[in-house]
């Protein structure tokens, strides 16, 4: 499954965003869209909010390199869910650890899509992977984007 270029600018959009502000669940599934890799990184999306999950949500998981503030983020993983049932949605992020480069910060975006609009996303920015960082049991609280 392609992800429409539309979802792609706005999970960049974010991601330059949140750089610049800087088990088993019943919500997992399995991922429509993976990216390839030897390693992962592994968590739970929840959000505080009292609210059902929409029905045919989305929610996106990217791994992104935001050491370099003149080119923006690079993505290195991403791993889309359709519909989950509700939080906590589970996510392994698989990415190619020859990809990654130890002096590098790479950090966690998580994005649920309501009707292919962002509804939700974490707005502070999640360190993962390179300087003792967490590659499991990562937990992603997001928020309301309006």
């Amino acid at each position: 499954m392609l992800v429409p270029v539309k979802r792609v600018l706005i999970t960049a959009s974010i991601a330059l965003l949140v750089v610049a502000c800087s088990g088993t669940d019943e919500g997992a599934k399995v991922p429509d869209e993976q990216t390839t890799g030897n390693a992962s990184v592994r968590g739970t999306v929840t959000y505080r909010a009292r609210i059902a999950m929409p029905p045919q949500s989305t929610v996106e998981v990217t791994i992104q390199n935001i050491s370099t503030e003149d080119t923006g983020s690079i993505i290195v993983g991403r791993q889309t869910i359709s519909d989950p049932t509700q939080v906590p949605v589970t996510f392994d992020v698989m990415y190619d650890s020859g990809d990654i480069n130890d002096s590098d910060t790479y950090a966690l975006q998580a994005i649920i899509f309501r009707d292919e609009e962002i509804w939700m996303s974490n707005r502070e920015t999640l360190p993962v992977i390179t300087q003792g960082n967490p590659t499991s049991a990562v937990q992603v609280v997001v928020e309301s984007v309006r």
